[in-house]
């Protein structure tokens, strides 16, 4: 997605009132992609 410059300031004005607390979660895909689904 592409914000325009001159959009920028009113984007983060809005999502600090409007849209609340964001956080980030980072895995690796070995943790989950080598799972061995088998023994269910």
């Amino acid at each position: 997605m592409f914000l325009p410059q001159e959009k920028v300031a009113a984007f983060v004005e809005y999502d600090r009132e409007h849209l609340g607390e964001h956080f980030l979660v980072h895995m690796r895909r070995e943790h989950w992609v080598a799972a061995d689904l088998g023994a269910f």
